[in-house]
């Protein structure tokens, strides 16, 4: 009987080590997924900023593009050379 005893002493302090690496190993795995999920969310968000530069750029180049062919003479039809500029200029 006394050796039922001693097998359980052995095997009695190994609960700790196993639980702390566990727990260590679930707050490494969090803390990566964190990470991961911050940077997916400031590449949305720069993304969303840059469309939006891109998009209000465009029509500020658009705008101009209609002052430029009301203040030029001649010609005067939409499908001429200014008509043309903001697309040339998205490139």
């Amino acid at each position: 009987m006394k050796k039922h005893i001693h097998s359980h002493r052995g095997s009695r302090g190994i609960a700790l080590p196993i639980v702390l690496l566990m727990s260590s190993m679930l707050l490494v795995t969090a803390a990566a997924w964190l990470e991961a999920a911050l940077v997916s969310a400031r590449t949305t968000t720069s993304l969303g900023e840059r469309v939006q530069t891109f998009h209000s750029a465009d029509s500020a180049l658009i705008r101009c593009a209609g002052i430029a062919l009301e203040t030029v003479a001649e010609p005067r039809s939409p499908s001429g050379l200014l008509a043309a500029e903001p697309n040339k200029w998205g490139g």
